[in-house]
């Protein structure tokens, strides 16, 4: 049988190594929560963007009925002259 015999050094580096493992797992968890966070602001800029779209097409298409029944009507002043 072997006996393990572990010096100070050792130690110290089995315990460095945990620690540098833990703040690498933190790190990871930061990153990932990071990663989430952004995507979920750019979802809702998406959102935004694509409701805002919506109402622009309706107000571009409500003027462009205004103006056709301003143009029209003008034809129709025009034509009585």
């Amino acid at each position: 049988m072997s006996e393990n015999h572990l010096t100070p050094h050792d130690t110290v580096t089995s315990a460095a190594d945990a620690a540098e493992d833990t703040v690498v797992s933190e790190s990871d968890e930061v990153m990932q929560r990071a990663e989430e966070l952004v995507d979920e602001v750019g979802q809702r800029v998406g959102a935004f963007a694509s409701q805002l779209n919506q109402q622009l097409q309706r107000f571009v298409a409500r003027a462009r009925e205004e103006a056709e029944d301003i143009w029209a009507e003008a034809q129709s002043l025009r034509g009585r002259e």
